[in-house]
Order: C-alpha cells, then sequence, then structure tokens
C-alpha cells in the first residue's frame, strides 16, 4: 500500500520531465520557471492534479503542435499558484478550446474544476498554444 507521504512528489521536478517523456524525439529545450514554491504546504490533490493537467497539455503540444519549445512556469503569488504552459508549435484551432472535443481537454478542464482552478486554453499570438491554470490557495 503506498502512503500518502510516498505519493507526495514535487510537482516542479516532475513536470520538468514530461517533454522528454512524452516524445523522446523532440528536439527541443523546455524552459521550466519557479519561484521558491513551498510545496510541502500544498495540498497532495492539488500538486496531482496539477501535474496530470501539465502532463496533457505537454503531451498534446508534442503530438499535436510539433513544438521545438516547450516553456512550463509555476509561480506562486500572494494567494494563487499560477501554472502555464506554452509552446511554439503549430498552435489549437480557435473553436476548439471552447468545445468539449477530445478527451485531454475535456480531462484537464475537469481536473481544473476539481481544484477549484480556472483554466484558460488559448492559441498564442503567432502560433503556439498557451494554457494557463490559476488555482487559489490558502495555506
Amino acid at each position: 500500500m503506498i502512503t500518502s507521504a510516498q505519493r507526495r512528489r514535487q510537482i516542479s521536478p516532475e513536470i520538468a520531465t514530461q517533454p522528454t517523456r512524452a516524445n523522446e524525439a523532440m528536439r527541443g529545450c523546455l524552459d521550466r520557471l519557479t519561484n521558491h514554491i513551498p510545496e510541502e504546504r500544498l495540498a497532495v490533490r492539488i500538486q496531482h492534479q496539477l501535474l496530470r493537467i501539465a502532463q496533457e497539455a505537454i503531451s498534446n503540444a508534442v503530438r499535436h503542435g510539433k513544438p521545438t519549445v516547450v516553456t512550463v512556469t509555476l509561480r506562486w503569488r500572494a494567494s494563487r499558484l499560477t501554472l502555464r504552459i506554452k509552446d511554439n508549435g503549430s498552435g489549437i484551432p480557435q473553436a476548439l478550446p471552447s468545445k468539449n472535443k477530445g478527451m485531454g481537454l475535456r480531462s484537464m478542464r475537469e481536473r481544473a474544476a476539481q481544484i477549484g482552478a480556472k483554466l484558460a486554453i488559448q492559441a498564442g499570438l503567432g502560433g503556439g498554444t498557451r494554457i494557463l491554470v490559476t488555482v487559489p490557495i490558502s495555506v
């Protein structure tokens, strides 16, 4: 049986490995930025859902957008935690994010809702896709 202590992973290093796992052949780079997030005070369920959202976003970018750069930013500011995944790939069709097509986008929306987060999926200016997850935090 896995204890909650064993389930607790540091979300920043785990997210950082996702582009490599998603596509070993991706010839690009991952830019990750964090600002000393006190992860030990962050609920395990929030860490887990953010990790899964990041995994899906990165996997979608690699699978559909063929980016050369994926930027993952995790920031803690006052009463919120913000996860941003941005890529320079071919982008997402404007109509797609608002519809419930595709299990991946639906899954990201459901996971965000489970932790009370706001999820925004946008086509990036000049190409690529931007995904922004904002979680209210009270620790």
